[in-house]
């Protein structure tokens, strides 16, 4: 299953209006300009780049994400894989930074290891986004307690 299909599309109404609605929400969040270079860390499918991309020319947009980005929506934004590509190659050149319900899904030293790297990519730390969805069940805990 598609990770729209767990979200945006899914068949739960409300749900799926929640979904919907909470990227225009974070695009709103941050004033943004056209000459920004933005980072969506977990970028997914790439659905909030069609949000930034009402701020933002998509040649400004970029995105990582380890795992979804078979399932990119998006056209025109510059996708990786893996963070030793991105880092030499955008070493603290952009402006704002989106993590969207990212962290949740992060074990204890990947997280450390996300906020270290954070410095990394953008030039002094104007803007930073960051989304945390809670986790309510035992399940859902343990597996964000498992993840290496």
């Amino acid at each position: 299953m598609k990770y729209a299909d767990k979200t945006r599309n899914t068949r739960n109404p409300i749900k799926r209006i929640a979904h919907s609605r909470r990227f225009a929400q974070a695009a709103a969040l941050i004033p943004l300009s056209a000459e920004q270079k933005i980072l969506d860390y977990g970028c997914g499918d790439g659905v909030f780049f069609e949000h930034l991309a009402k701020y933002v020319p998509v040649e400004n947009l970029y995105g990582y994400d380890p795992g979804l980005l078979q399932e990119m929506t998006f056209k025109g934004a510059t996708t990786y894989e893996d963070t030793e590509t991105l880092i030499p190659l955008h070493r603290g050149t952009f402006d704002v930074l989106y993590c969207m319900e990212v962290c949740e899904h992060l074990s204890h030293e990947k997280y450390l290891r996300l906020f270290t790297t954070f410095g990394n990519w953008q030039k002094m730390m104007q803007s930073l986004s960051l989304a945390f969805r809670w986790k309510q069940d035992l399940a859902a805990f343990q597996k964000t307690s498992s993840d290496g």
